[in-house]
């Protein structure tokens, strides 16, 4: 990370990260013992310090001085910024840091004396504000100015942890001087001041004003510009014979790797001229810094995520004590524990796949789930264990984009090509994003006091909002990567991640308007139809489904794949938005969302299989049964997804029907937008030979997956197409729906299928009715292990599917692992049904098996079985069939499901028994692929 060929230079390098991370570190410390001093002088009903209060010091008060404090601090780092790129940025930060190590004494010093002048405090913060905004651009500048290009953007991940580790140390300072050892609430303000002083004096000495660049100078052949040993040099001028001659352009390409050697030619020609020097431009103003590339775009989206960094850091306390939590300031404290290594992974990910915008948009609304779930704790009891998770992982995520944004990015920023010419820019680039970051945090601190009760929600609306300003630069990258193609590798995983996401987005959907519908159809006020009429309503969306599925799916494998989807998608978030707009002004007309719900089913209904096509065009050989595994837990995550969002708007905080509707047609919005321009429907011509490379580097075969007989013999029972209609010289366009009934195996599926989706069903809308009507507590609680046991159920059916160890001579099988997973739920089912009194605990646990065995059963045909079935022997010729077949099984699943929403109102009392029933059925449908694959062993 600091290695360089130049003597000297790598210890230079870890002599100024060091300097530099530890000065910035104390100061932060300063900011940190502020906050938990002022938390104590505004507590009213702590009488502790009573002695040490200031009059009139209240929590709104403390609200103005902390905006007092951001605002000026932005503002300053805006304006004095591009000071630094001209009077050097050592001086630059050691003003900074000096001064701010001055005010800490002040207010240290002067506010047990004038404990009547609260004004007094507001104008030292702002004094502080003033002098702490030097510091983060100059020593970003010297940073800049140090460390070799190539490693920059690691060394800068790393760099960034410095402002956590200051605020534990300055949490450290004052749990010990004050909870502990019991003195003043002033004296860890005293630490942290002399913490900076010492620090700044220190690097007086150790931090050198010159640059890499400048000492690497030292070593410069005065007459030829090369690089020599210093020590080497008497005698190179004596035998000159002796060395190797070595570009000056090479040199500067890559310093730190450029052989030392000198040019022997220029011995021979010591008189040759100099090449002319270039102008170097002066350094750019704030004006010119908002024109440069994408500045302004990560400065707007840094102005949201730095607002919610501070919003945590201010306000989160304050929120867990209002949910009467204890050991507050550890589970406050694991946010900065989650940012350290947050930003840590996110630079070096980014430097592995040459990617920012595309990780960062990821983490910022992978944290915003993460948030909203934190809304959802309060339902809980002691939900200690969560909190610590969760806020870990809001770090981790919102963290780690923070302090990625704050350091690396600020920096390749100021060393884009556009500045190539101008070495002083830095601090004003690092100016620009961190002070309007700053200065749009501080306005959010006058808001939240409105929203403190919805403190995550804001926090993840900040955090949505910074990833749309992040879009056109996925774009951009999208762009370049189709210019120069990530490795195959590489771009399979990115397929699959997008293909992943889109469909968890379009489950969403469906799940919170499960979750809205059902409390449309409570009697009330709020009531737009009656359960019976929800049934109709569910029946026409999934019979709708079913036979759009059936009918459309044919036109994926006759056009684009991608348009395919996301036709569906956009029409989706229309209806979703329809939906939500005849909520938002109460339209209680029950046949307007009849209507929108089978329009939903037809615009749905083009996107399972042609995910699935899109994912067979990427991938070949056993690894596809791994991958589909994964994939088919997206719904499962998109209904946990939708769950907590109506969960956390509408069952916590109350709010509208239409504020889940509009969040996850939102959601689904966005991922569709990147989707348009970021997924690829297949590789590229030239990219298929690399693909099968890369496979076959693996050791994969490629042989067909499903063990099916090449020709289906004339007593095996079975009816079979000429052979001359699957194999003919030139390629199909496609198969159609008919003749698709007739490939081997796909009616048997489709039918056992069409049971298990019933049973599927049946428990996603039935189940909540059924436990409350039986009065079981926590019921969405119980409704959610369904899925949580169906995501791990398809995967490690799939498993079991291909390791020998674990079904022997049955490797490579697949009914022989469905059938008996359908009959042992059964008999789960039939437990609870018969069950008396049954425990929560219990519950719990059974609803995880049926979810584990019938929704691992229905992931594993929904995704993997259909595209087997797709890619046999009969059909090698006709590359175009996934989609028609994957709508064909789909589609009947859906239409018989749809039917037996009808159907269960008439035996509610015996739910269980009957999707027992169900179970049994579709297992006997694949009795005759088991038989085959026992003899066939």
């Amino acid at each position: 990370m600091f290695d360089s060929a130049v003597p000297g230079l790598r210890a230079k390098r870890i002599q100024v990260f060091i300097c530099c991370f530890m000065q910035y570190a104390m100061l932060h410390s300063c900011r940190s013992t502020w906050s938990f001093t002022s938390g104590i002088l505004a507590k009213q009903d702590d009488h502790e310090h009573d002695d040490e209060k200031i009059d009139d010091f209240d929590k709104k008060y403390l609200g103005y001085i902390n905006f007092s404090f951001l605002f000026v601090y932005g503002s300053s780092m805006l304006f004095l910024g591009q000071i630094g790129d001209r009077i050097g940025p050592k001086l630059f930060m050691l003003c900074g840091t000096f001064s701010t190590g001055i005010i800490q004494f002040m207010i240290a010093a002067l506010l047990p004396i004038e404990k009547h002048n609260r004004w007094l405090l507001l104008v030292l913060q702002i004094l502080n504000g003033i002098s702490q905004a030097p510091a983060w651009p100059g020593l970003m500048a010297i940073m800049n100015n140090w460390q070799s290009k190539p490693n920059k953007v690691i060394v800068m991940g790393y760099f960034a942890a410095c402002t956590n580790v200051g605020n534990i140390l300055g949490d450290l300072f004052a749990a010990l001087l004050i909870e502990q050892l019991g003195m003043s609430v002033m004296a860890p303000i005293y630490v942290s001041a002399i913490g900076v002083l010492i620090m700044s004096i220190i690097n007086i000495y150790m931090i050198e004003a010159s640059s890499a660049k400048e000492y690497i100078a030292q070593f410069k052949n005065p007459l030829t510009k090369s690089l020599v040993y210093k020590q080497a040099h008497d005698e190179y001028m004596s035998r000159a014979a002796s060395v190797v001659s070595v570009s000056e352009q090479s040199f500067v390409t890559d310093l730190s790797q450029t052989l030392l050697t000198v040019d022997r030619d220029s011995q021979l020609n010591p008189h040759i001229p100099p090449k002319p020097k270039k102008n170097k431009k002066d350094s750019i103003n704030m004006i010119s810094a908002w024109k440069l590339p994408n500045v302004a775009l990560y400065a707007f989206a840094f102005g949201c995520i730095k607002a919610v960094f501070y919003i945590l850091a201010f306000w989160l306390p304050s929120y867990l004590r209002g949910e009467n939590l204890e050991g507050v300031a550890w589970i406050t404290q694991m946010i900065e524990w989650g940012t350290i290594p947050g930003g840590i992974l996110i630079c070096y990910a980014g430097v592995h796949w040459n990617l920012r915008a595309s990780l960062i948009v990821p983490s910022l609304w992978v944290g915003t789930v993460v948030m909203v779930s934190i809304n959802f704790l309060s339902k809980l009891e002691q939900p200690y264990a969560l909190y610590y998770i969760l806020v870990f992982l809001t770090g981790l995520m919102i963290g780690g984009v923070y302090n990625n944004v704050s350091g690396a990015i600020v920096i390749e920023l100021s060393n884009m090509k556009e500045l190539k010419g101008n070495k002083k820019s830095t601090a004003t680039v690092t100016s620009v994003v961190m002070g309007y970051g700053a200065v749009f945090a501080a306005i959010n601190q006058l808001i939240v006091p409105y929203l403190e009760s919805i403190l995550f929600l804001y926090c993840s609306l900040n955090a949505i909002v910074a990833g749309c300003f992040l879009i056109p630069l996925i774009i951009n990258e999208y762009k370049r990567y189709k210019e120069q193609k990530l490795k195959v590798g590489d771009a399979k995983i990115f397929v699959f991640t997008l293909a992943f996401l889109q469909y968890v987005c379009l489950h969403c959907c469906r799940s919170t308007w499960s979750y809205v519908s059902g409390r449309m159809a409570q009697p009330g006020p709020d009531n737009y139809f009656s359960s019976q009429y929800l049934g109709y309503i569910n029946f026409a969306f999934l019979m709708s489904y079913g036979l759009s599925v059936s009918a459309i799916g044919q036109l994926g494998d006759r056009m684009n794949l991608k348009f395919f989807v996301l036709i569906g998608a956009f029409s989706t978030c229309l209806i979703f938005c329809s939906i939500g707009f005849f909520l938002h002004y109460e339209y209680k007309h029950p046949y307007l969302f009849m209507i929108l719900q089978i329009l939903n089913g037809i615009s749905q209904s083009t996107e399972w299989s042609g995910l699935l096509a899109i994912l067979n065009n990427w991938y070949t050989g056993q690894n596809k049964i791994l991958i589909l595994g994964y994939f088919s837990a997206s719904p499962c995550v998109g209904n946990i997804l939708g769950d907590l969002y109506s969960g956390s708007l509408i069952g916590k905080h109350d709010l509208p029907y239409y504020a889940p509707i509009y969040m996850a047609g939102f959601s689904l919005f966005t991922i569709s937008i990147i989707n348009l321009f970021a997924l690829q429907r297949a590789p590229l011509p030239n990219e298929t030979e690399e693909l099968i490379e890369h496979q076959e580097s693996m050791s994969i075969s490629l042989e067909p997956i499903l063990q099916i007989q090449k020709e289906n013999s004339s007593d095996s029972g079975e009816y079979s197409l000429p052979s001359s209609h699957f194999h003919k010289e030139s390629e199909q366009l496609s198969l159609s729906y008919v003749d698709a009934w007739f490939v081997p195996n796909v009616a048997l599926y489709a039918f056992a299928f069409g049971c298990i989706k019933s049973v599927y069903y049946i428990l996603g809308f039935w189940l909540p009715e059924y436990l409350n009507r039986n009065k079981v507590p926590d019921v969405a609680w119980i409704t959610a292990m369904t899925d949580i046991g169906a995501a791990p159920g398809g995967i490690i059916i799939w498993y079991q599917q291909q390791l020998h160890s674990l079904i022997g001579y049955y490797s490579n099988k697949r009914a022989i692992i469905q059938v008996p997973s359908l009959w042992i739920g059964t008999i789960v089912m039939i437990i609870i049904n018969y069950a008396d009194d049954l425990a929560l605990f219990g519950y719990l646990i059974l609803v995880f098996i049926i979810g584990f065995l019938i929704g691992g059963t229905y992931n594993n045909i929904a995704a993997l079985i259909t595209v087997e079935l797709s890619n046999q022997d009969q059909l090698k010729h006709n590359k175009k069939a996934t989609a028609t077949i994957v709508s064909l099984i789909i589609g009947y699943a859906s239409a018989f499901s749809a039917i037996n929403q009808l159907i269960v109102p008439l035996v509610n009392d015996a739910l269980f028994l009957y999707c027992g029933i169900m179970s049994v059925i579709g297992g006997i449908f694949l009795s005759p692929l088991l038989i085959k694959e026992i003899k066939g062993k």
